[in-house]
């Protein structure tokens, strides 16, 4: 079972201020646990986290089409990555970044 399932979601910390979650989520919590089940994935060893932002760095709004799961250490990267970085995701499902 993916993290979180059947707790309440909480965001806590500067990082979360302005940021809010999706109506469709936020009033249907098992939409939400079918996107996880959905798009939850499992590396030995490795925290995979929820982000709301590496695709479009500007995004405050927790959604299926805005978030995705990722290892714990990428999302870390991303939270110094600059505006202006060209994050992009590519035919094949991969994401591609630019960073100059």
């Amino acid at each position: 079972m993916a993290p979180g399932a059947g707790r309440n979601i909480r965001m806590i910390g500067k990082h979360y201020i302005g940021h809010t979650v999706c109506k469709e989520w936020l009033n249907n919590r098992e939409a939400f646990y079918e996107w996880v089940r959905a798009n939850y994935y499992t590396i030995p060893g490795v925290q995979i986290d929820l982000d709301h932002n590496i695709i479009n760095i500007h995004n405050t709004v927790y959604a299926p089409d805005k978030c995705i799961f990722v290892p714990h250490d990428v999302n870390c990267f991303f939270e110094f990555v600059e505006p202006g970085t060209q994050i992009r995701q590519l035919n094949d499902g991969t994401y591609r970044v630019d960073i100059t």
